[in-house]
């Protein structure tokens, strides 16, 4: 049998007021009473530990005409403590300041240099080093990493990114909470941009797919993200006997196959240069069968893509859109476009929730 001692109990009340708190805005001590059903007492105490460590302030509300004490609204405070968001990706280093309120407060972009492990490594180091200096008075409570590539969550590391020569079993949460000397979380880079998409507009079912450079996808089932080590690789998903569907419809799968720049490759698609289009009738082919079958699998009623390739929409998202539509029967609520920035979103705000018992709270 386990038993929770005074300490515990009260620790998981802080954290449920907080987080109460966090989600309705701004509530009186009454109406937390009334909400969780702890003691008028219970309540007064926690409520005023949180005001006194600066995560929560006190507003008077508007006076009233009734006679009487009126009560005090308390909400987050939104100026001292922030989280960090990190999307680490070859296609660009994004970062977000983000408040205990999940609103922005600034951004950060960088190219890094991949060439190999200990360039990208340093390349994502200095970038935080940046940040940390930039915000150096200000209290950053922890990190959110929205990661490429196959990683695995709960041993912090970041198992390969195939674009970067030698980058494989790379413990980099511990990497960077040791340099950084915070709590750091490590999350897979399509989870954080679906996940921001879930706060932001209340999604149940959906399937993601983040194309630029690589390829991601991830996938939300009843509210809940569906998450497990290795899985979700679309990218592996094999096309023919010697081509993977990563070959065929990322960035570098199609410079690698036609050796020349893909910006080149899209000037010429919007030409009407035969070659190029023909390209792009590929991809959209392997790529409309992908999400197709994923969408039936996972029965999910919205598709979101993003990605820089989204930059170059005008070529294929029409067509894509139509095919994915037809193949699905009508079945599929939505097809949407989101903003790969929410990468960076996404791992603050899965860092703040994550964080409710490392808080001091």
């Amino acid at each position: 049998m386990k038993y929770i001692n005074h300490k515990s109990m009260k620790k998981a009340n802080s954290t449920d007021i907080f987080y109460l708190i966090k989600n309705n805005r701004q509530l009186t001590r009454k109406q937390i009473e009334e909400l969780t059903g702890l003691s008028w007492g219970a309540v007064s105490n926690i409520t005023g530990e949180l005001v006194n460590k600066g995560y929560v302030i006190e507003k008077k509300q508007p006076s009233k005409s009734k006679a009487g004490r009126i009560p005090k609204e308390l909400m987050i405070n939104p100026n001292d403590f922030f989280f960090i968001g990190l999307d680490i990706n070859i296609s660009g280093l994004k970062a977000v300041l983000v408040n205990l309120e999940n609103d922005i407060k600034a951004t950060w972009n960088e190219m890094p240099d991949y060439t190999d492990k200990d360039t990208f490594l340093k390349s994502i180091l200095v970038f935080i080093d940046k940040i940390m200096t930039e915000y150096a008075k200000s209290h950053i409570l922890g990190m959110g990493i929205a990661m490429q590539g196959e990683i695995d969550t709960n041993k912090g590391m970041s198992i390969n990114v195939k674009q970067c020569k030698g980058w494989e079993n790379v413990p980099l949460l511990s990497i960077i909470s040791d340099r950084f000397q915070m709590p750091v979380f490590i999350e897979h880079d399509p989870d954080c941009i679906l996940y921001a998409e879930h706060i932001e507009k209340g999604l149940s079912s959906a399937l993601l797919i983040r194309l630029d450079r690589s390829i991601g996808m991830a996938v939300m089932s009843q509210g809940a993200m569906i998450r497990g080590k290795g899985m979700l690789e679309i990218g592996k998903m094999v096309v023919s006997s010697d081509l993977n569907l990563e070959d065929v419809v990322t960035q570098n799968g199609i410079e690698r196959a036609y050796m020349k720049p893909f910006k080149q490759i899209a000037d010429d698609a919007k030409s009407n240069v035969f070659y190029a289009c023909k390209i792009f009738k590929e991809m959209n082919k392997h790529l409309s069968i992908a999400i197709i079958n994923m969408s039936i699998l996972f029965n999910v009623k919205k598709v979101i893509l993003c990605g820089n390739m989204m930059e170059y929409k005008d070529l294929f998202c029409e067509e894509l859109s139509d095919v994915i539509k037809k193949g699905l029967n009508g079945n599929l609520e939505e097809i949407a476009i989101t903003d790969v920035k929410n990468a960076a979103y996404g791992a603050a705000l899965i860092a703040i929730e994550k964080s409710a018992y490392v808080l001091d709270l």
